[in-house]
């Protein structure tokens, strides 16, 4: 990856964090925004999959560090894994434009927030941790809303934000 790649990774995945950190919950759901920053700097950057991976380890950590869950360390692996996805989402698809609206970024989001939200709740169900009725019931009802509300800001800053990108580049 280029530094100028780098730099734009670093900064969205620092305003996921900071505002994953003071975001509240609305009900019983917190919108992940560093799935949803780090979704957004992997489908503008369009790393192939070792650097997808690498941002996946860091959106993970980053995660971690501020999930209140009982298995907070396998936001690591979830993440790794819905970035790497997401990776390869990105560059395998096209801007998927229908007049003035990009929906790639819509793919991305719900790429990375099923396949990292999807991993994380299967592993509290393995470990005893969700029992199967939570799992199906609220587990995946807040990885859909999680990852709706992510494909929404993707869809709203990919245009601004790619146009800036390429502007500087």
């Amino acid at each position: 990856m280029k530094s100028r790649d780098s730099t734009l990774v670093v900064l969205l995945l620092a305003i996921g964090a900071v505002l994953y950190m003071f975001t509240p919950s609305i009900g019983l759901i917190t919108p992940d925004t560093v799935v949803t920053f780090a979704a957004l700097a992997v489908l503008l950057v369009r790393p192939k999959s070792l650097p997808g991976l690498a941002i996946g380890v860091v959106a993970g950590l980053l995660g971690m560090a501020f999930s209140k869950s009982s298995i907070a360390w396998f936001n690591i692996p979830a993440h790794a894994i819905g970035a790497l996805v997401t990776a390869v989402v990105a560059v395998r698809l096209g801007e998927l434009m229908t007049g003035p609206v990009a929906w790639k970024p819509a793919v991305g989001a719900l790429a990375y927030g099923v396949v990292s939200g999807g991993l994380f709740i299967t592993a509290m169900l393995i470990l005893g941790i969700f029992p199967f009725q939570v799992y199906i019931t609220a587990g995946w009802v807040q990885v859909f809303l999680s990852t709706f509300s992510s494909i929404i800001i993707c869809m709203v800053l990919y245009r601004p934000v790619k146009s800036v990108y390429e502007r500087t580049g």
